[in-house]
């Protein structure tokens, strides 16, 4: 009984590690880079409906469609895609991809605090990630957290 335990274990273990390797990507190289998502300016944001949020990456498939999506402190998601200030995100022949798009009508849901923004494949593949925060110009300085304070200086009166 045990050699067969030690038998059906073996067996298992094997058939994982064949199908491990099977489903392994190449590890990132410098003619493979993994995909990267970097905020422009900065990553410390106005939390206010007109601002510029300028986001590019790196690293992906030529003419791979990208979408940009913000986790929400509720558990959801938000495709940004509808305050792009072009028609959509593509990959040029480099793999490189830019654009701008406007906080607007997410400031309704969107609340001093971190979060993370997403670029993700046509079918929301999360690809790369990058970490963001907006502070309010409505609360004391004082009060902004230590992340915003290190980045934006102290309004004057």
């Amino acid at each position: 009984m045990k050699k067969l335990k030690f038998f059906l274990i073996s067996l298992t273990v094997l058939a994982l590690l064949v199908v491990g390797v099977g489903t392994l990507t190449a590890a990132p190289s410098e003619s493979n880079p993994a995909p990267t998502l970097v905020i422009g300016d900065s990553n410390v944001l106005k939390l206010h409906k007109s601002s510029q949020v300028y986001v590019m990456g790196s690293g992906y498939e030529p003419g791979m469609e990208i979408r940009i999506v913000i986790s929400q402190k509720d558990g959801t998601r938000s495709d940004v895609g509808s305050a792009l200030a072009s028609d959509g995100i593509v990959a040029n022949d480099d793999g490189v991809w830019g654009t701008t798009f406007t906080a607007g009508r997410y400031m309704r849901i969107a609340k001093a605090d971190m979060y993370v923004m997403m670029a993700c494949d046509s079918n929301y593949n999360v690809l790369a990630t990058a970490p963001f925060g907006y502070y309010s110009t409505k609360d004391a300085y004082a009060e902004w957290p230590a992340w915003a304070q290190a980045v934006i200086a102290e309004p004057e009166e």
